[in-house]
């Protein structure tokens, strides 16, 4: 008898200590088997709930929450989302049915059949009509070019074409074949590539032209040291730019500005953040910017947090 089945569960809004492998297996456990979790919380590409398989007794009561306990001993009810459940019935132990409530009939999850007509044969004498018989036949064109004879009594209608413009037959063979949809977007972006991608460049160029834009943010470059300047180049002689490269090789935050209207300070840079004062040099406007880009483990945030509380 079927009793296990894996099942993926989803635990929302976990605290982030409790997204190693062996607390997750601990939580896993109390559920079923642990099997493994998805690349996203593995990686922890995504914090908001924390996905894993787990091999669970469909016999038992599931329960829609667990208690952890955290690091300082505070308990805390884990929500549990489950992504499905097969059909299981509780009176027969069955997995793949329900039974009625009430009438005590018993449902079954099967295919519809398909009723059969009942054929009655009934004879009926034929009419015999007399009609003249033309000697003139007319003509059927169809879209293959194919000439066919119709007889003169053959029944018409009243929304029939006239004879001289032929009959037009309308089939997959001359349906207009349809267009693919067109992609919308300024230009095609290769993620993988960043700004390496000339394409890229010019959709930024182009934004930061129409939208009337003084200071900018660029993250996820993908530009070596060596590179940066001639990519720099590409956005005019009126920007100026600070990277990050002294603390991140990969130059993970571009800051540009309009050096002939904006004046940017940098006070403070890491590998996930640039701090700096913005002034207008007319002296109508001036405050701090501070543009983040954070790295996806927990321990490494953990630093930028800190950062962002002594800069606040």
């Amino acid at each position: 008898m079927l009793r296990v089945i894996p099942v993926w569960i989803k635990l929302p809004n976990l605290p982030l200590n409790c997204w190693g492998s062996d607390s997750l297996s601990r939580i896993g456990s109390l559920l079923g088997v642990p099997l493994y979790a998805d690349e996203c919380t593995s990686k922890q590409m995504r914090i908001s709930f924390a996905r894993l398989l787990v091999e669970i007794y469909v016999t038992k009561d599931l329960p829609k929450s667990v208690t952890i306990q955290g690091p300082a001993g505070i308990a805390i009810v884990q929500k549990v989302i489950y992504e499905w459940l097969p059909p299981f019935c509780t009176k027969c132990n069955l997995v793949g049915h329900v039974c009625g409530k009430g009438n005590g009939s018993m449902t079954r999850f099967q295919p519809a059949r398909q009723q059969q007509k009942k054929i009655v044969q009934v004879w009926q004498p034929k009419k015999i009509v007399s009609q003249p018989v033309e000697e003139e036949n007319e003509t059927e064109t169809t879209m293959e070019g194919e000439v066919t004879n119709l007889d003169s009594n053959q029944p018409t209608t009243a929304d029939s074409a006239p004879v001289d413009e032929g009959w037009r037959v309308v089939t997959r063979r001359n349906r207009e074949p349809r267009n693919s949809p067109s992609i919308v977007g300024l230009a095609q972006v290769h993620e993988e590539l960043g700004m390496n991608d000339p394409s890229k460049v010019v959709e930024i160029k182009k934004f930061l032209g129409n939208n009337n834009v003084s200071v900018v943010a660029l993250v996820e470059t993908k530009i070596k040291c060596a590179n940066s300047g001639k990519i720099q180049k590409k956005f005019g002689n009126g920007w100026r730019w600070i990277m990050n490269y002294s603390n991140s090789p990969r130059g993970r935050i571009w800051v540009g500005w309009k050096h002939d209207m904006i004046t940017f300070q940098p006070i403070f840079q890491s590998d996930q953040l640039i701090h700096g004062c913005i002034s207008a040099k007319n002296g109508k406007f001036r405050t701090t910017f501070t543009p983040v880009y954070g790295l996806h483990s927990i321990e490494t945030r953990k630093t930028l947090w800190n950062d962002l509380t002594q800069l606040s």
